[in-house]
C-alpha cells in the first residue's frame, strides 16, 4: 500500500495547448462519431472546396475584367494605365457589394477557420483536461484504455487492470448509500468488494477501447469536455469511500434518458472563458470588417471619381448650353432678317407691276417726246435747208446776170 501525500504536475511548454474546452467540445464529439481522421478529412474537404470554388470564380472575373479593360480590344489598348485601372475598378464594383463581399469571405474564412480555429482543436492539447487527468494520476487512477506496467527509474511495477466496485458502480456516478444493503466493511475494506473488468451494465462504453468514458483516457488531445464521468467518480469514491451516510458525490437533478425514463445525471460546473469566441472574432470577423472597409474605400474613390466626371460633364453642359444659346440668338436674328428680307421681297414683288407700268409710261413719254423733238428738228432742218437753197439759187441767178 502506497500513500500519496503530494505531487508535482509539469506541462511541456513546447507543445500546443488550448484553454477553451467548451469551444473544441463539439469538434471532439464529431471526432467520436466519425473518427479523428474522418472528421478532419470532412472539415478540410469542405474548407478547401469552398476556397477552390471561390478562387475559380475570382479567376474568371479577373479574366473578364482583363479582357474588357486591358488587352483584347482597340479601346483597351489605347487608354492609359490610370484609365484602365479606373475602368477595372468600375467593372468589378458593378458586380455588387454583397456578392463581392461574399466572394472575399469565401476566399478568406474557410482557410482561416481551418488553420486558426479547427486545427488547434486537432493538434493542440486541452490544458484543463490535462490538469484534471494528471490530478487523477496523483489520486491513484491509471489509463483505463491503456493499462500497462509503470516504470520509475529501474523499478517496474506490475500491470494494473480495469476494476469496478459492485456496490458503487452505476451509470450516474454512484448508487445511493444504503446501510442495510451495503456490507459493513465497505468503508474500511473497499478493495474486498472490487471486481476485475468493466462494469457490464454500463451504457457509456467506448466501442473502440471497450472501456467506459473517462477523463483518464491516455489521449488528452481529443477530450470532448473536462468534466468527470460516472466511471471517474465511482473510481475516486471506491479508493476514497464516504461513510457519512451519503455516498452520492454529485447531487445532480433528474434528466431524461434516451428511452424517456428519468435518470440521475452528473453536474459539471464549467466557467465559460469565451476564448474560442475571441479567436473567431480576431481571425474571422476582424478580417471580414477589413475586407468590407477596403471595399467601401474603393467604392468611395470610385464615387469621388464619378463626382468629378459628373462635375466635368456639368461644366461641359453649361458651356455647350451657352454656345447653343449664342447660336440660338444668332439664328433668331438671322430668322428675323430673313423675315424682313422676305417681307421686303414680297412688297417689291407686289409693287413691281406698278413700277414696270410707270417705267413703261415714262419710256413711252420719252419716246413720244423724242419723236416730237425729231420731227421738230427735221422741220427746222428742212426749213433752213430750203432757205439756204433759195439763197444759193438767188446768188447763182445774180452771177449769171452779171456775166451777160
Amino acid at each position: 500500500m502506497i500513500e500519496v501525500f503530494g505531487g508535482v504536475i509539469s506541462f511541456n511548454v513546447e507543445k500546443c495547448w488550448y484553454l477553451d474546452t467548451a469551444f473544441c467540445g463539439p469538434l471532439h464529439s464529431l471526432k467520436a462519431k466519425m473518427g479523428t481522421n474522418g472528421a478532419a478529412a470532412m472539415i478540410k474537404g469542405i474548407a478547401f472546396g469552398i476556397f477552390a470554388l471561390a478562387l475559380l470564380v475570382l479567376f474568371m472575373l479577373l479574366a473578364r475584367v482583363f479582357k474588357h479593360q486591358h488587352c483584347c480590344d482597340a479601346e483597351g489598348k489605347s487608354r492609359t494605365w490610370k484609365t484602365k485601372a479606373r475602368g477595372s475598378a468600375e467593372e468589378m464594383s458593378s458586380f455588387g457589394v454583397f456578392p463581392t463581399l461574399v466572394l472575399c469571405i469565401c476566399l478568406w474564412v474557410p482557410i482561416a477557420l481551418q488553420n486558426t480555429i479547427v486545427a488547434p482543436c486537432w493538434e493542440c492539447f486541452d490544458f484543463e483536461a490535462a490538469a484534471v487527468h494528471e490530478i487523477g494520476h496523483i489520486l491513484g487512477l491509471n489509463h483505463p484504455d491503456a493499462i500497462s506496467p509503470a516504470t520509475i527509474g529501474e523499478v517496474t511495477f506490475p500491470t494494473g487492470s480495469n476494476v469496478y466496485s459492485s456496490y458503487t458502480a452505476a451509470n450516474n456516478g454512484m448508487k445511493n448509500y444504503d446501510s442495510k444493503g451495503f456490507p459493513k466493511d465497505i468503508c474500511m475494506e473497499p478493495w474486498e468488494h472490487v471486481t476485475e473488468g468493466v462494469y457490464p451494465a454500463a451504457d457509456d462504453k467506448n466501442a473502440d477501447t471497450g472501456v467506459r468514458q473517462s477523463i483518464m483516457y491516455s489521449l488528452t488531445e481529443h477530450n470532448p469536455k473536462v468534466c468527470l464521468t460516472s466511471d471517474d467518480i465511482e473510481a475516486i469514491y471506491t479508493i476514497y469511500p464516504l461513510c457519512s451516510g451519503r455516498a452520492l458525490p454529485s447531487s445532480a437533478g433528474l434528466k431524461k434518458g434516451e428511452a424517456g425514463n428519468e435518470r440521475e445525471g452528473l453536474e459539471c460546473y464549467k466557467t465559460k472563458l469565451y476564448i474560442g469566441a475571441v479567436r473567431v472574432l480576431i481571425y474571422i470577423f476582424v478580417p471580414i470588417l477589413i475586407l468590407l472597409f477596403v471595399q467601401i474605400l474603393i467604392l468611395a474613390c470610385l464615387k469621388q471619381h464619378h463626382d468629378a466626371v459628373v462635375d466635368e460633364l456639368k461644366d461641359s453642359r453649361a458651356d455647350a448650353m451657352q454656345v447653343a444659346q449664342k447660336h440660338k440668338n444668332k439664328s433668331v436674328d438671322m430668322e428675323n432678317r430673313a423675315v424682313q428680307i422676305q417681307d421686303a421681297l414680297s412688297k417689291q414683288i407686289e409693287t413691281e407691276d406698278e413700277r414696270v407700268e410707270e417705267r413703261a409710261q415714262e419710256m413711252a413719254a420719252q419716246m413720244i417726246q423724242a419723236k416730237m423733238r425729231g420731227k421738230m428738228t427735221r422741220k427746222q432742218s428742212a426749213s433752213r435747208f430750203g432757205e439756204e437753197k433759195a439763197g444759193k439759187m438767188a446768188a447763182a441767178g445774180q452771177t449769171r446776170r452779171g456775166s451777160v
